[in-house]
């Protein structure tokens, strides 16, 4: 397995004349990189996609496409409404969640702008999971955070650190004989 998460790939891979040259045939594995990858793909893993537009970027006929996206919609990688042309891709938010506040309010609002009310009841419910998961991340992330706060202020008064000192004294210098008053 990979140390890293994931890898960017930009949708200009799909404008690029070199990969277009690339010859072979039109798989359900390159159709879902298509899908995760294309100029159509929102932070709601849900959009519009016309087939005509899905088979210029892929130089492929209709029919050879919507084979490949039948294979991934009976395989449960998406999920099509015909009647919107709407693709969402499954699992979105588990590879691709909200990161911040911002990031969920625009996401929020991508997913309320889907057409289809059974693709959109999806998303809005995937979105919800993921954004839950999201702060009970950040809850545990400040609890911990506290929590080693508190450990280390505890070792530095067991140390002697953190009580109130005269400026440039040490906890070594209050012991002396002299500080003491002893003679």
């Amino acid at each position: 397995m990979s140390a890293r998460e994931f890898s960017k790939v930009s949708p200009a891979v799909w404008r690029s004349g070199r990969f277009h040259r690339l010859q072979g045939p039109v798989t359900p594995k390159l159709v879902y990189f298509y899908f995760v990858t294309n100029t159509h793909v929102n932070s709601a893993g849900c959009y519009a996609l016309p087939d005509l537009y899905a088979c210029a970027d892929l130089g492929c006929e209709a029919e050879a496409y919507t084979i490949a996206r039948d294979a991934l919609l009976a395989g449960e990688m998406i999920d099509f409404d015909p009647a919107t042309s709407e693709i969402l891709v499954e699992r979105w938010f588990r590879h691709n969640p909200p990161m911040n506040p911002n990031h969920h309010k625009g996401t929020s609002r991508l997913v309320s702008e889907i057409e289809s009310d059974r693709l959109r009841e999806k998303a809005e419910a995937a979105l919800t999971e993921a954004w839950q998961a999201y702060q009970i991340r950040k809850e545990e992330d400040e609890t911990r955070r506290q929590l080693e706060v508190a450990q280390k202020e505890a070792a530095r008064s067991q140390r002697g650190y953190g009580t109130l000192q005269p400026v440039g004294a040490s906890g070594h210098l209050l012991n002396t004989r002299l500080m003491k008053g002893v003679g």
